[in-house]
């Protein structure tokens, strides 16, 4: 297997601004601007919306740095496994090609948000936090990712932000449980990046937020692609594509189709096929309720 790996580390830049802004007299807005200066990195939307986030979360998360300064410091990447957990995703997604990838490595805001991007190439950046993650929560967030960079590659899609409601539902319900095959025995909340609560809320709508979702599936304009992810989706929830994804991927296995024939699909067939599909599922779900009832 010929895969080559580019590590780029952001770590040292982290580092320069850290030293700056940590002295007591600096404050927030000092702060902010010695953050875009010399670092400027953050796992957020592109544009405005993303600028207030990076802000936010910057200001959120500050006193945290101090408590992992050392973790941070110390912190090395480890080529070798990474690429064999490529090679690992590769065959649950049955793609044999060899692959190009920048493996950027950040000091984020310890919510643990990792994304792939397209770099200036046409290669795929994966863009991975260090600040705290755990061995344990770091694979499975590894091998989400490395699941995103595979399925790209295999179906040709975007690595883009700016992508259809429905490529975003199939790309996230892929990784996650790409992310299960590979790293098995965890909860299920490991693998969807969510805590019990939320997983909680959105069972208590999931027919709500399956339906409401459907007119939105053509959509690819980036303040649908926000609503879904970031933003607070049909019913007020975070992360509301992942929750649709896990469920429809989940559906689809258990109906014979496997990860490998997922991955297979063109961008262009994905509003139209998570359309059929969802409403599959949420016509069996419906009969179950009215037999339950009965």
């Amino acid at each position: 297997m010929l895969d080559h790996i580019e590590i780029h580390d952001m770590k040292q830049s982290f580092l320069d601004f850290y030293e700056k802004a940590a002295g007591a007299e600096v404050n927030p807005e000092e702060r902010w601007k010695l953050w875009q200066e010399y670092y400027g990195f953050a796992a957020v939307p592109p544009g405005t919306e993303g600028e207030k986030l990076a802000r936010q979360l910057l200001d959120n998360c500050w006193e945290q740095y101090e408590q992992h300064i050392d973790d941070i410091i110390s912190w090395n990447p480890d080529q070798a496994a990474i690429k064999d957990k490529l090679g690992e995703v590769k065959q649950v997604l049955g793609f044999n090609d060899d692959i190009t990838l920048l493996l950027l490595f950040f000091v984020g805001n310890f919510e643990g948000n990792a994304f792939i991007a397209p770099t200036e190439e046409g290669n795929i950046a994966l863009c991975f936090p260090i600040e705290t993650q755990s061995y344990r929560d770091s694979e499975i967030l590894l091998l989400h990712e490395l699941a995103h960079v595979v399925h790209s590659h295999k179906a040709d899609h975007s690595a883009g932000w700016e992508r259809s409601i429905a490529s975003v539902i199939i790309q996230e319900g892929i990784a996650m449980h790409t992310s299960k095959v590979l790293a098995p025995g965890r909860k299920l909340v490991e693998y969807i990046g969510n805590d019990d609560q939320w997983l909680t809320l959105c069972n208590e709508k999931e027919l709500e937020i399956l339906s409401g979702a459907i007119p939105f599936l053509e959509k690819s304009d980036s303040e649908s692609v926000f609503r879904f992810t970031v933003g607070e989706g049909i019913c007020g929830f975070q992360n509301e594509a992942y929750f649709i994804g896990w469920k429809l991927v989940e559906h689809l296995l258990e109906n014979g189709m496997s990860l490998s024939d997922l991955a297979g699909f063109h961008e262009r067939e994905l509003p139209g096929f998570v359309a059929t599909h969802l409403n599959q599922y949420i016509e069996s779900k419906w009969s179950d309720y009215v037999c339950q009832d009965i």
